[in-house]
C-alpha cells in the first residue's frame, strides 16, 4: 500500500518513526521502492537521527531518502543513525546532506548510516549527497563500522571537513573500519 503523499519534517509535521536507543526499531521496513523526501533535523544536539534513528536486529530495505537535510550530534545517517545486528539493503540517499555545523564533539555521520555495529550488513546502497564534519568519523556510506560489512555500495557525494583538523577520520565509503569489519566491491567517485 502506498504511503500518503506530503512533506514530512522532523519537529513539524512529525513522523513518529524516529526510534531511539531506549525504544529501538526491531522490525522489517520495506519501502517497496518508494522515495521519502524533505526530511529535516536542525537540532545540533540531536542523537540517533535518520529515517530510523536506532535499529537493533532490524531490516531496512528498498527506500530512497531524497532532498533531505540532517544535522545533529552523534549517529546521523539518512536511512539509519545507528544499527546493530541488522541489514540495510538497496537504500539510497539522493540530494541529501548530512552535517550542517562545525561542532567539535560530533561523531558517526554517514550518507546511509552513522554507525553499523556487530553482525550488520549494508548492501547495494548508494549516496549522492554531501557529508561534512569536523573532528568526527564520517563517510559517504557509513561513518563507522565495527564488526560489520559494507558490500556493493557506491558514493558520488562530497565527503569533506568543515575545516582542516587532525581529529577527523573520514572516507568516501567509510570513515573508520574496525574490529573484523569488511568493505567489499564498493566505489567512490567523490573527488574531495
Amino acid at each position: 500500500q502506498r504511503p500518503p503523499d506530503g512533506e514530512y519534517h522532523h519537529g513539524q509535521r512529525r513522523v513518529d518513526a524516529h526510534w531511539q536507543k531506549a525504544n529501538p526499531f526491531t522490525g522489517d521496513f520495506d519501502g517497496s521502492g518508494y522515495t521519502i523526501s524533505k526530511l529535516t533535523c536542525k537540532d545540533a544536539s540531536a542523537e540517533y537521527v535518520g529515517l530510523v534513528g536506532y535499529a537493533d536486529k532490524a531490516t531496512i530495505q528498498n527506500v530512497t531518502v531524497q532532498d533531505s537535510a540532517f544535522n545533529g550530534n552523534n549517529y546521523i545517517g539518512a536511512v539509519c543513525g545507528y544499527i546493530k545486528g541488522g541489514t540495510i539493503k538497496n537504500c539510497h540517499a539522493v540530494g541529501t546532506t548530512i552535517g550542517d555545523s562545525d561542532r567539535d564533539d560530533s561523531q558517526y555521520w554517514g550518507g546511509i548510516a552513522g554507525f553499523a555495529g556487530t553482525n550488520t550488513t549494508v548492501q547495494r546502497c548508494f549516496n549522492s549527497g554531501a557529508v561534512t564534519g569536523r573532528y568526527a568519523r564520517f563517510g559517504g556510506i557509513v561513518g563507522q563500522i565495527s564488526g560489520a560489512r559494507v558490500q556493493d555500495c557506491g558514493n558520488t557525494g562530497a565527503v569533506s571537513e568543515f575545516t582542516s583538523s587532525s581529529g577527523s577520520q573520514y572516507g568516501g565509503i567509510v570513515g573508520l573500519a574496525e574490529s573484523d569489519s569488511t568493505i567489499q566491491n564498493c566505489y567512490n567517485a567523490n573527488k574531495n
